[in-house]
Protein backbone atom coordinates (compact mmCIF):
# COMPACT_ATOMS: atom_id res chain seq x y z
CA UNK A 1 0.00 0.00 0.00
CA UNK A 2 1.62 3.33 -1.41
CA UNK A 3 1.37 6.23 1.51
CA UNK A 4 -0.66 8.38 -0.95
CA UNK A 5 -3.15 5.85 -1.17
CA UNK A 6 -6.59 6.72 0.46
CA UNK A 7 -8.68 4.43 2.61
CA UNK A 8 -11.95 4.55 1.70
CA UNK A 9 -15.56 2.23 2.30
CA UNK A 10 -17.50 0.64 -0.10
CA UNK A 11 -21.02 1.32 -0.41
CA UNK A 12 -22.76 -1.19 2.23
CA UNK A 13 -25.46 -2.80 1.58
CA UNK A 14 -27.84 -4.46 4.20
CA UNK A 15 -29.20 -8.24 3.16
CA UNK A 16 -32.15 -7.83 5.41
CA UNK A 17 -33.66 -5.68 3.10
CA UNK A 18 -33.04 -7.90 0.10
CA UNK A 19 -34.40 -11.10 1.95
CA UNK A 20 -37.65 -8.90 3.89
CA UNK A 21 -37.53 -5.10 3.24
CA UNK A 22 -40.79 -5.50 1.35
CA UNK A 23 -40.92 -4.55 -2.48
CA UNK A 24 -39.19 -1.11 -2.00
CA UNK A 25 -36.40 -2.73 0.57
CA UNK A 26 -35.74 -5.24 -2.16
CA UNK A 27 -35.34 -2.81 -4.96
CA UNK A 28 -33.34 -0.51 -2.85
CA UNK A 29 -30.98 -3.45 -2.31
CA UNK A 30 -31.12 -4.71 -5.22
CA UNK A 31 -30.21 -1.26 -6.88
CA UNK A 32 -26.79 -1.10 -4.36
CA UNK A 33 -25.56 -4.24 -5.28
CA UNK A 34 -25.69 -3.71 -8.81
CA UNK A 35 -24.13 -0.25 -8.56
CA UNK A 36 -22.16 -1.21 -6.34
CA UNK A 37 -20.23 -4.17 -8.22
CA UNK A 38 -20.31 -2.10 -11.32
CA UNK A 39 -19.12 0.77 -10.54
CA UNK A 40 -16.87 0.04 -7.52
CA UNK A 41 -15.94 -3.55 -8.01
CA UNK A 42 -17.42 -4.37 -4.38
CA UNK A 43 -19.93 -4.16 -2.01
CA UNK A 44 -19.99 -4.17 2.33
CA UNK A 45 -22.95 -6.30 3.10
CA UNK A 46 -24.04 -5.75 6.75
CA UNK A 47 -27.35 -7.72 8.59
CA UNK A 48 -26.24 -10.71 7.13
CA UNK A 49 -25.95 -13.30 9.93
CA UNK A 50 -22.67 -15.42 8.31
CA UNK A 51 -20.52 -16.76 10.86
CA UNK A 52 -18.92 -19.50 9.14
CA UNK A 53 -18.03 -20.80 5.77
CA UNK A 54 -21.56 -22.10 4.97
CA UNK A 55 -22.81 -18.51 5.74
CA UNK A 56 -20.80 -16.91 3.47
CA UNK A 57 -21.55 -19.20 0.74
CA UNK A 58 -24.91 -18.33 1.37
CA UNK A 59 -24.65 -14.52 1.43
CA UNK A 60 -22.98 -14.85 -1.78
CA UNK A 61 -25.67 -17.42 -3.51
CA UNK A 62 -28.20 -13.68 -2.50
CA UNK A 63 -25.76 -11.32 -3.65
CA UNK A 64 -25.73 -13.52 -6.96
CA UNK A 65 -29.51 -13.11 -7.37
CA UNK A 66 -29.94 -9.43 -6.22
CA UNK A 67 -27.04 -9.00 -9.43
CA UNK A 68 -29.67 -11.05 -11.53
CA UNK A 69 -32.65 -9.07 -10.03
CA UNK A 70 -30.38 -5.90 -11.12
CA UNK A 71 -30.50 -7.04 -14.72
CA UNK A 72 -34.07 -8.45 -14.50
CA UNK A 73 -32.75 -11.83 -14.77
CA UNK A 74 -34.25 -15.38 -13.23
CA UNK A 75 -31.83 -15.64 -9.60
CA UNK A 76 -30.20 -18.41 -10.77
CA UNK A 77 -29.16 -16.73 -13.74
CA UNK A 78 -25.54 -16.42 -11.87
CA UNK A 79 -25.41 -20.51 -10.79
CA UNK A 80 -22.76 -21.56 -8.33
CA UNK A 81 -21.18 -24.98 -8.85
CA UNK A 82 -18.65 -25.38 -6.70
CA UNK A 83 -17.57 -23.19 -3.16
CA UNK A 84 -14.02 -23.01 -1.91
CA UNK A 85 -11.92 -21.35 0.19
CA UNK A 86 -10.40 -18.03 -1.30
CA UNK A 87 -6.70 -17.05 0.00
CA UNK A 88 -4.99 -14.37 -1.24
CA UNK A 89 -7.72 -14.29 -4.53
CA UNK A 90 -6.71 -13.62 -8.01
CA UNK A 91 -8.58 -14.13 -11.26
CA UNK A 92 -9.69 -17.26 -11.49
CA UNK A 93 -11.62 -17.66 -14.76
CA UNK A 94 -14.61 -19.74 -13.68
CA UNK A 95 -15.08 -17.71 -10.06
CA UNK A 96 -18.22 -15.66 -10.13
CA UNK A 97 -17.69 -13.85 -7.14
CA UNK A 98 -15.49 -14.04 -3.17
CA UNK A 99 -16.90 -13.08 -0.43
CA UNK A 100 -14.50 -12.00 2.89
CA UNK A 101 -15.69 -13.10 6.45
CA UNK A 102 -14.40 -9.38 7.16
CA UNK A 103 -12.07 -6.59 5.51
CA UNK A 104 -9.13 -6.84 7.99
CA UNK A 105 -7.02 -4.05 7.49
CA UNK A 106 -4.13 -4.26 4.80
CA UNK A 107 -6.97 -5.74 2.54
CA UNK A 108 -6.80 -3.95 -0.88
CA UNK A 109 -8.86 -4.36 -3.99
CA UNK A 110 -7.65 -3.85 -8.14
CA UNK A 111 -10.81 -3.10 -10.12
CA UNK A 112 -10.17 -4.44 -13.59
CA UNK A 113 -8.67 -2.07 -15.90
CA UNK A 114 -6.73 -0.39 -12.68
CA UNK A 115 -3.07 0.19 -12.48
CA UNK A 116 -2.90 0.17 -9.03
CA UNK A 117 -4.13 -1.63 -5.59
CA UNK A 118 -6.35 1.04 -3.45
CA UNK A 119 -7.03 -0.04 0.26
CA UNK A 120 -10.49 -0.54 1.46
CA UNK A 121 -12.30 -0.87 4.76
CA UNK A 122 -15.47 -2.04 6.69
CA UNK A 123 -16.92 -2.01 9.79
CA UNK A 124 -16.83 -4.45 12.45
CA UNK A 125 -18.98 -7.43 11.19
CA UNK A 126 -19.52 -6.44 7.71
CA UNK A 127 -18.63 -8.63 5.18
CA UNK A 128 -17.42 -7.77 1.48
CA UNK A 129 -18.48 -9.64 -2.05
CA UNK A 130 -15.98 -9.02 -4.86
CA UNK A 131 -16.56 -9.86 -8.41
CA UNK A 132 -14.92 -12.78 -10.30
CA UNK A 133 -13.97 -13.10 -13.94
CA UNK A 134 -16.68 -16.23 -14.25
CA UNK A 135 -18.98 -12.99 -13.43
CA UNK A 136 -17.49 -10.44 -15.91
CA UNK A 137 -18.10 -13.16 -18.77
CA UNK A 138 -21.47 -13.90 -17.81
CA UNK A 139 -22.09 -9.95 -18.40
CA UNK A 140 -20.54 -9.48 -21.04
CA UNK A 141 -18.06 -7.12 -19.26
CA UNK A 142 -20.80 -5.07 -17.76
CA UNK A 143 -19.89 -6.06 -14.27
CA UNK A 144 -16.04 -6.12 -14.25
CA UNK A 145 -13.50 -8.78 -12.45
CA UNK A 146 -11.84 -7.23 -9.67
CA UNK A 147 -8.91 -8.19 -7.48
CA UNK A 148 -8.85 -8.26 -3.76
CA UNK A 149 -5.85 -9.18 -1.41
CA UNK A 150 -5.29 -8.64 2.45
CA UNK A 151 -2.97 -9.86 4.88
CA UNK A 152 -2.51 -13.76 5.52
CA UNK A 153 -4.43 -15.14 7.93
CA UNK A 154 -6.34 -12.45 8.79
CA UNK A 155 -9.69 -13.34 7.16
CA UNK A 156 -11.33 -15.92 5.78
CA UNK A 157 -13.14 -15.98 1.88
CA UNK A 158 -15.00 -18.28 0.12
CA UNK A 159 -14.80 -18.24 -4.16
CA UNK A 160 -18.00 -18.89 -5.54
CA UNK A 161 -17.61 -20.48 -8.86
CA UNK A 162 -19.02 -22.02 -11.82
CA UNK A 163 -20.42 -25.13 -11.78
CA UNK A 164 -17.89 -27.54 -13.32
CA UNK A 165 -17.55 -27.29 -17.43
CA UNK A 166 -19.95 -24.54 -17.84
CA UNK A 167 -19.56 -22.35 -20.44
CA UNK A 168 -18.45 -19.31 -19.46
CA UNK A 169 -19.73 -16.65 -22.35
CA UNK A 170 -21.73 -13.53 -22.12
CA UNK A 171 -25.39 -14.33 -21.52
CA UNK A 172 -27.75 -13.52 -24.30
CA UNK A 173 -28.86 -10.11 -22.60
CA UNK A 174 -25.40 -8.85 -22.82
CA UNK A 175 -24.82 -9.80 -26.47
Amino acid sequence: MTASATVRKLPRVDLRKFLDGGVAGRREAVALVGEALREEGAVRVEGHGAVDTDGLVEVGIHMLAALADYFGLAPNAFAVGVASPAEGWSPEPEVLLVVLAGVPDGTELRAAGAAEWRPITAHPGEIAAVPGAGLASLTGGVVSAAMVRWPEGATQAVALSAPPGATLSALPEFR
